[in-house]
């Protein structure tokens, strides 16, 4: 065994996945030549090429995407070690690389990160606003936020909380509707303004306040307008677009001023579910740090 081993087999995995020695020598905060040169002792130690290299890209041979696969988790392990360490003496540090929608940035985010930032004073935060669900390892993100369902994929998710969510549309837009809004089913006759146009974008589940589950209904609804987020969901719903499922503390200030009122206060729509998404169940001190201030602020609301 070398005596660099350990710290070769982690510059090959950061070779790995940024594709690039380019890219990951800048991450790495080293020489590109330096970089290569390690990864080429590595190949020579093991006895078989790891990497095929051209000059537009890089990417691991057969043998060397299967070494990825066992040594990504000793390096997972070796750095969760140091960041334990660490932790042990109250100090996380480094960059907290984050990626959220901008809507949940804007709404949620500001008074957490500032008493993170309080807190952890060694630790600085890095925001990436997207309302893709963004590469963590190409974009070297720590964590994503996402609320709602999520789409299969081999990251880690952890639960975070969830976000109340309540029926609202403007006095003058409900002074228009002959009948009124009286039950769920009602909405289905009703301009509706909806997130998104797909099949869950369009069907709206709630149910009595105070019953369980087993009384919930789900009624499907239609409408001129998809926002594609809660934020211009909510302007549209206060220029009279039509009822709004909107979330209840962006709601509120203008329930407050008047300008909009609670519909069906009587049902409760479905919440959403809010997680943070990893790479890995081994997370560093800041990540944990921050997914449990994170955790506390949405348990409060």
């Amino acid at each position: 065994m070398t005596k660099h081993l350990l710290s070769d087999i982690a510059l090959f995995i950061e070779v790995v996945n940024s594709m690039s020695f380019t890219r990951a020598a800048q991450r790495l905060e080293m020489p590109a030549s330096t970089l290569s040169r390690r990864v080429s002792a590595l190949e020579a130690t093991i006895g078989f090429r790891l990497l095929n290299r051209t000059t537009r890209k890089v990417e691991a041979t057969e043998e060397g995407a299967a070494y990825f696969q066992r040594c990504k988790h000793l390096v997972e392990e070796a750095t969760l070690a140091h960041e334990e360490i660490s932790d042990a003496i109250h100090v996380a540090s480094g960059v907290l690389r984050l990626a959220c929608t901008p809507d949940f940035a804007n709404l949620y985010l500001a008074p957490v990160l500032t008493r993170f930032s309080k807190e952890n004073p060694a630790v600085s935060v890095e925001l990436s606003l997207s309302s893709k669900v963004e590469d963590l390892l190409t974009n070297h993100l720590d964590l994503a936020i996402r609320m709602g369902p999520l789409r299969d994929s081999n990251l880690v998710a952890r639960p975070l909380g969830a976000l109340k969510q309540g029926i609202y549309a403007s006095p003058d837009y409900l002074k228009t509707l002959d009948m009124g809004i009286r039950t769920p089913q009602d909405l289905s006759s009703v301009d509706c303004i909806r997130l998104s146009s797909s099949e869950s974008g369009s069907t709206w589940s709630m149910r009595p306040a105070g019953s369980s589950d087993a009384a919930r209904q789900k009624v499907g609804v239609k409408g001129r307008f998809v926002a594609g987020g809660p934020h211009l969901a909510c302007q549209l719903a206060l220029q009279g677009g039509g009822v709004g499922l909107l979330d209840e503390d962006l709601a509120n200030v203008y329930v407050g001023a008047g300008q909009l009122l609670r519909v069906l206060p009587e049902w409760r729509p479905a919440e959403v579910q809010v997680q943070a998404l990893t790479t890995s169940r081994h997370i560093p001190a800041r990540v944990r740090r921050f997914t449990e201030h994170l955790s506390r602020a949405l348990a409060a609301k």
